[in-house]
């Protein structure tokens, strides 16, 4: 959907017409929700990609139009919001720096859909392992500067050394001592994060600093201990029962689920070890020959019966193919497998359990995850529980739309802002209503007009209830032309403000907390006004040491312990008060939602 688009019910009617001729008329019905999807990703996927694979498939040469290419292939993914790794060259860094930047995901380079000028959050060194060298200063000069070019240029991505793939035992040596090159390296880069792809093993501990394991071995005492040392550990591939699999005989949830299972089991980051894969691997006979991939299924074999992976590592498809000119599509760019498609899905899901989070229904996300996915990662069964339908996910999907605040009114506070919900509500109340440039500058000072202005309208519901004022003013320093003129006579008229001794209202003096007291609590009284707190009586014991009847804020006791007693205040957490600090925006509106009941 088009981000602004306004919240509702949208209909419409397709007409399908054959031959001229109306053959059916199809009722749509589009519900548009009031929030929208982050830009950022906070599920992380890490999805391989292979320019060796790409390369003859649309007929390139090593250069610029291979990287144009591959620059397709990132838009794609990012438009799926998942994250592609490369070979991890310096070339790559040099040619596809905007992947990190945000550059290359901006309308001026074509890019539309999520995560507009938002970059990729990791990239790779050297996937798949290939050295940094023979020697201990080439391990230490490569180390220094990969490390010095992140500092410089993409200083908030996560980038690592893909040291080795799956080693054995007789590699353990070799990788300690390549890792003892770049940690005891006195230079920058001792911070290069060494990657291998195992679970956590006691002769390396020490050496590695992400590990990334396969689901039967993502044990959570590993991982616990893992990271209590400082150390990553991540998920790649998929294996039943614990996980489904990434291949095309699997149910279509499957990819889906992988966020699922990320949010419920705390996985940091999920590996898709290809996504190009038309090229066999070393297994098989002959091993030489490109794979027409629309044709035959099985796209990895690991030399063993029982091993061959239909559709394993193709999430893209060619949309040009040279290799064979039968299945060439004509178009210059990938193509997403419907698995992609479900990926993206769980993605998006994963951002709903995100937001519903942070409106507060954490219990809630953690129980529908349960439900959904009740035996999965360590605690999987014999046969997977979870079910392959795609309408039970949809059902979860509604309910956390239900849980989560629509999208923030202005910039300036965000769903993680103390006061956003009061913020909220005052402004769908119509309360507040921004400054011209759409920001709510929360932590400026209140001004006794902004207040009246506030207070006024909690009371009156609308600005239209609210009478023009009368024709003389009542302050001589709030004129008929000043802008909260209307407001100000309103609050007077209610007998919530009276004016200074001198009979001057003065509008732009901000308002401390003990004054705010004073103009809410006689808001809240019936009638308004001290009238209407004739008969209210504050508690024997004061519930804040600092105001107190025989201190020298005795003057609004009686009306903070008023609205105290009301629920609209609890103080700082010191226990305290704090009369005398200056009352902010923010506050202000939790004061006015408290006071008028406005929002959950």
């Amino acid at each position: 959907m088009p981000r602004g688009a306004p919240a509702g019910t949208y209909t419409g009617l397709l007409t399908v017409t054959v031959g001229g001729k109306t053959a059916a008329d199809i009722p749509i019905r589009l519900d548009v929700l009031d929030f929208t999807l982050p830009d950022e990703n906070h599920y992380h996927s890490m999805v391989f990609y292979s320019d060796y694979c790409i390369r003859p498939r649309h007929n390139l040469s090593w250069g610029a139009d291979l990287w144009e290419m591959l620059l397709r292939y990132n838009q794609m993914a990012h438009r799926h919001r998942l994250e592609l790794i490369g070979a991890g060259s310096w070339e790559e860094i040099a040619n596809l720096q905007g992947v990190l930047t945000g550059d290359a995901f901006t309308p001026a380079l074509g890019y539309e859909g999520p995560g507009e000028g938002v970059g990729n959050t990791l990239f790779s060194i050297h996937t798949y392992g290939w050295p940094l060298g023979d020697t201990e200063s080439e391990y230490r000069a490569e180390s220094d500067a990969w490390v010095e070019w992140f500092d410089a240029n993409a200083p908030n991505v996560e980038y690592f050394l893909y040291l080795i793939d799956e080693p054995g035992p007789d590699m353990y040596g070799w990788i300690a001592e390549r890792a003892s090159w770049i940690h005891d390296n006195p230079g920058p880069g001792r911070r290069l994060p060494v990657f291998i792809t195992r679970q956590p093993i006691a002769d390396l501990i020490g050496s590695i600093d992400i590990w990334c394991t396969q689901s039967p071995w993502y044990d959570p005492g590993e991982v616990a201990a893992a990271r209590a040392r400082g150390e990553r550990v991540w998920v790649y591939a998929g294996n039943r029962p614990q996980t489904p699999m990434d291949v095309i005989d699997e149910y279509g949830v499957a990819l889906r689920l992988k966020p699922w299972i990320a949010y419920k089991c705390d996985v940091s980051r999920w590996f898709t070890w290809e996504s190009t894969h038309w090229e066999p691997n070393q297994n098989e006979v002959p091993n030489d020959q490109p794979k027409n991939v629309f044709v035959d299924p099985v796209t990895f074999y690991a030399g063993y019966e029982g091993s061959r992976g239909n559709g394993d590592g193709t999430l893209f498809y060619p949309g040009e193919d040279y290799v064979f000119p039968t299945e060439n599509r004509g178009y210059p760019g990938p193509m997403s497998s419907i698995r992609m498609k479900m990926y993206r899905r769980g993605v998006q899901d994963y951002e709903y359990m995100w937001l519903a989070q942070k409106s507060g229904h954490g219990a809630e996300v953690a129980a529908a995850l349960e439900a959904a996915l009740p035996d999965v990662m360590w605690d999987a069964a014999v046969v997977p529980t979870w079910s392959n339908s795609n309408a039970v996910y949809e059902r979860v999907r509604a309910q956390l739309a239900a849980m989560i605040k629509p999208d923030p009114h202005f910039p300036d506070v965000g769903r993680d802002h103390w006061a956003f919900e009061a913020v909220q509500a005052c402004y769908e109340a119509g309360i507040v209503g921004g400054y011209d440039d759409g920001t709510y500058r929360p932590g400026v000072a209140v001004s006794r007009d902004q207040m009246a202005v506030f207070i006024s309208r909690g009371l009156a519901g609308s600005d239209d209830a609210i009478p023009t004022g009368p024709p003389s003013p009542t302050f001589p320093d709030v004129p008929t032309d000043h802008w909260a003129y209307k407001w100000i006579e309103y609050a007077k008229s209610r007998n919530i403000v009276a004016g200074y001794p001198d009979h001057t209202y003065r509008p732009n003096l901000p308002v401390d907390r003990g004054q705010m007291a004073v103009f809410i609590a006689r808001a809240m009284a019936d009638p308004t006004g001290d009238e209407g707190l004739a008969g209210y009586t504050p508690p024997p014991n004061p519930t804040f040491p600092d105001v107190t009847p025989d201190n020298n804020w005795s003057w609004c006791h009686m009306y903070v312990e008023y609205i105290a007693g009301q629920g609209v205040t609890h103080g700082y957490p010191d226990g305290s008060y704090h009369p005398e600090v200056t009352c902010t925006r923010d506050q202000m509106a939790v004061y006015v939602a408290r006071a008028f009941g406005l929002g959950s």
